[in-house]
């Protein structure tokens, strides 16, 4: 999922989700499950980094690990409330990118 944040001409806003690509998320087909994730990287890489960089005030390499960091935690299936909201010390909170823009 290594995406150049500058070479795309996405909107800086947040796309709707297609209801067919949350059911291919949960798919058995495991090559639908991976058309589905990577459907979601396209479209919600450079809002979640826009988001990032400039709400965060991160820096252009800090947004992008951010960002990677964000998609990796939601690929590994490890988005608990606590995780989403930084608790425990396991890194940033992605509340304010997961809950709102």
């Amino acid at each position: 999922m290594s995406h150049d944040p500058a070479s795309t001409d996405q909107p800086h806003g947040f796309p709707l989700t297609r209801d067919s690509v949350l059911v291919e998320l949960r798919s058995e087909d495991r090559e639908k499950r991976e058309r589905a994730w990577e459907s979601l990287a396209a479209a919600y890489w450079r809002p979640v980094y826009c988001h990032i960089r400039l709400r965060w005030n991160a820096s252009r390499e800090d947004a992008q690990d951010l960002t990677q960091d964000f998609f990796l935690r939601a690929l590994g299936g490890n988005f608990s409330k606590d995780t989403i909201r930084g608790e425990h010390g396991s890194g940033p909170s992605f509340e304010p990118v997961w809950i709102g823009s």
